[in-house]
């Protein structure tokens, strides 16, 4: 029985310590994308529609808002809101 504790506190620790290596994959450039948050309802309240961009998958800053953008929304009625 000791034996086998000391063969699994090897492999714990084997499985452990080959976590530890840190990779820095190199990742390219990607075009800019609009992405659309909203969540639209048929409710008597603010709608709220936000416009950013895309950026890398490794920059950890706020996406750029997109200001100043017209949008226009049309139900299944073909009624448009803007």
């Amino acid at each position: 029985m000791k034996r086998l504790s000391i063969y699994l506190f090897l492999l714990l620790f084997t499985v452990l310590y080959a976590c530890e290596d840190e990779i820095s994959p190199r990742l390219e450039d990607a075009p800019q994308f609009l992405v659309v948050d909203a969540w639209i309802n048929n409710k008597p309240e603010v709608q709220t529609i936000k416009l950013s961009g895309t950026q890398n998958y490794f920059d950890n800053t706020t996406p750029p808002p997109i200001r100043n953008a017209r949008v226009l929304v049309e139900d299944d009625l073909n009624q448009q809101f803007e």
